[in-house]
């Protein structure tokens, strides 16, 4: 049953793309030296030397090495991969330089005698998949709903003219009275699409006002299906609700005089190295936060000063949350622990060291305190600590803007572009969409508005550089790139769904839904082979961080769509629609999920993995509760039933993933609490 329900998740999105004569004829089998019974192994991607002699091309795609297992020790596996050259060799302290990967060569560019070079931008020439068609579709019936209303609104009634009196006080400057609001205002009276849309007021658990957005967990976890309820929601709804806010660590703690903290411990060369290694592979790797070559190479020649791709603040920020990634049966030194039994502070030694370094980086920032700061606020949101994580990434986009990130070198108005150096022009291009991109993250997860719009943004997107994309792990620089391109989509989401601008209609926020819908479904539809992420059999999973953005796809479809989440009707409108892609969304989460687990492990995940399945579990337990959101009641029996096992699962991997990031504790408890089992009882 489960498989079955996995090909239906796998499918529903993704209708398989006609293969065309020249695609066919750029794939070739595997040579096999075997018996004649082992499957024929096809490329996905041909060379462009053979596609433009349309000549067969027997290259091979590389494929990633199989996952370590898990019995034995993770850092003496990796230890092996590691090639140590001379200079690395006469300096133990530094960490092993980053393992390369080479490009595949076909058998036609080795007789020509040319580069054999591979085009990792996708076949465009692939048809639209029926999802794109129905984005369209919709996008057109928003516009010509849009212009209806501009005509309607263009001829003016006898009755809607103003008369003489208002003229009149309208050329003095005199404006009418508004209606006075009431004295108080009631539950059933509360603007709830403003409350949806705009966020407002609550308390915490300690009793301090806050700001909830709306795409917050405050507002997110049943909001929706207990406003329906008779009584209102639950005590035990409530209390959830409130201590998803954000709140200070120790809120009542006296001030005290202040400590320097404890200086970490000396690590061996093995151990630093494999700190360093974790941090870049399972959380680096997505968003660009680290260019892991730059780093090396200044860690390698000046281990002690401080440039645009690295410094000691940056470093310890580094290893604290390589040590989040350590298994406790792991063979590691007990002081990176703070107490030393407690193993769920690992890191924390170096993440308040890193404090004390803070302090030298205010004398004359640089780019790579931008990115020690927003790993900064990374760590910190892992750890639950959301109050203090919006402060520290507060201060990187300070320093954005006080650089100028969000500006191309064509900006420079003193001076000669050809002056500035071509690596500083990559490096602030890259720095800022590692800022911009998790600063949007937190945003969606925190509830707040984002610090730059898509307008104000003048840098263009990282290009796919295919020497660091085999690189291990592969497609870093594919997922950096479509990533920043998605996170361009989301800052506008943010800011148009959810914007707090006077006077922005419920209409406008459906009509900007549907024009970010479309975008939405075709930056899926350009998506190339190898950055997505469509099997469920762990043999062929790709690595976590393209898992990772397919994930984050099926996130920011669900914040577009939950604000017009409703039950179905027999007239298919816009919030059918978004019902259906809020549905969808959450079970291919679930089967992401899956696949991570069953591939990798939920342990190699970074803080946005746990944010994703939050995001999926709120909808399912929406789903689990609610009825006639399906055609009939048979449908409606089935969906509930299957949101409350998906519901379940997330629960369970969420307190697996909190083995590496706590904060995945308060979530799994928010959505399996009694406040929950309360909930589906009294709807089911």
């Amino acid at each position: 049953m489960e498989d079955q329900v996995d090909e239906q998740h796998q499918t529903e999105h993704d209708s398989p793309p006609i293969q065309s004569t020249s695609s066919r004829a750029a794939t070739s089998a595997q040579p096999n030296n075997n018996n004649n019974n082992s499957k024929k192994t096809r490329i996905t991607t041909a060379c462009d030397g053979c596609r433009k002699k349309r000549a067969r091309c027997d290259a091979f795609n590389p494929v990633l090495p199989p996952p370590p297992p898990r019995k034995k020790k993770l850092y003496s596996i990796l230890i092996k991969a590691h090639d140590i050259t001379n200079h690395f060799a006469a300096h133990p302290h530094l960490p092993s330089p980053p393992i390369t990967g080479h490009k595949p060569s076909c058998r036609g560019c080795k007789i020509s005698n040319i580069p054999c070079v591979y085009d990792l931008q996708g076949d465009r020439r692939k048809p639209f998949t029926r999802d794109v068609v129905v984005a369209l579709q919709m996008r057109i019936d928003a516009l010509e709903k849009e212009l209806a209303g501009y005509r309607n609104t263009g001829s003016t009634s006898e009755s809607e003219k103003p008369t003489a009196q208002e003229m009149d006080a309208a050329i003095n400057g005199d404006l009418p009275a508004e209606p006075s609001a009431p004295a108080t205002a009631s539950a059933a009276s509360r603007n709830v699409p403003l409350d949806a849309l705009q966020g407002g007021l609550a308390l915490n658990s300690h009793g301090e006002l806050r700001f909830y957005g709306p795409t917050s967990s405050y507002r997110a976890v049943l909001a929706d299906s207990t406003s329906t309820s008779p009584g209102g929601p639950s005590s035990d709804v409530e209390a959830a609700r409130v201590h998803s806010l954000p709140h200070a660590p120790v809120p009542t703690a006296i001030p005290v005089e202040p400590v320097l903290p404890r200086r970490p411990p000396t690590l061996t060369h093995e151990f630093h190295s494999l700190l360093v290694r974790l941090a870049f592979e399972y959380c680096f790797s997505q968003f660009g936060l680290v260019q892991e070559r730059e780093f090396y190479r200044d860690l390698a020649s000046r281990p002690y000063d401080r440039t645009h791709h690295y410094s000691p603040f940056l470093l310890n920020v580094v290893l604290a949350i390589g040590c989040r990634y350590l298994d406790v049966k792991d063979d590691y030194p007990l002081d990176i622990c703070d107490p030393a039994t407690d193993f769920s502070t690992r890191g924390d030694i170096f993440l308040n060291w890193s404090r004390v370094l803070l302090d030298q980086e205010w004398q004359a920032p640089k780019l790579s305190t931008v990115r020690g700061l927003i790993c900064f606020s990374i760590y910190l949101a892992g750890r639950g600590l959301d109050g203090v994580c919006w402060t520290y990434c507060g201060q990187a986009m300070r320093l954005v803007e006080n650089f100028g990130l969000h500006l191309g070198i064509h900006r420079l108005s003193m001076g000669k572009a050809a002056e500035i150096e071509d690596e500083l022009i990559i490096a602030r291009r890259d720095t800022f969409f590692a800022a911009f991109s998790t600063d949007v993250m937190l945003s969606m997860y925190l509830g707040r508005r984002v610090t730059y719009t898509q307008d104000e943004i003048d840098q263009p997107v990282p290009p796919i550089q295919q020497e660091h994309d085999f690189d291990i792990p592969m497609y870093r620089s594919s997922t950096f790139h479509y990533s920043s391109t998605l996170m361009l989509l989301a800052s506008r989401v943010m800011t148009s769904v959810y914007g707090n601008k006077p006077g922005l209609s419920l209409e406008t926020r459906k009509t900007e839904m549907s024009y970010l819908h479309l975008q939405l479904e075709s930056w899926y539809h350009e998506l190339p082979a190898h950055a997505r992420s469509a099997t469920t059999a762990a043999s062929k999973a790709p690595h976590p961080h393209v898992i990772q953005l397919n994930l984050t796809y099926f996130l920011l479809m669900i914040i577009l769509h939950r604000p017009f989440f409703r039950r179905l009707t027999l007239k298919k409108t816009c919030d059918n629609l978004s019902t259906q892609k809020c549905l969808s969304s959450a079970k291919h989460i679930v089967r992401l999920v899956k696949l991570q687990r069953e591939a990798h492990g939920l342990r190699f995940t970074s803080p946005a993995f746990q944010h994703a399945c939050f995001c999926a579990g709120t909808i399912l337990a929406i789903s689990a509760v609610e009825d006639q959101i399906s055609e009939t009641l048979e449908k409606d029996a089935e969906r509930r039933t299957q949101a409350q096992a998906d519901l379940k699962y997330l629960v369970d991997a969420l307190r697996d993933v909190a083995v590496t990031w706590t904060t995945a504790n308060t979530s799994a408890r928010i959505l399996d609490g009694e406040f929950l089992m309360q909930e589906v009882n009294r709807f089911w």
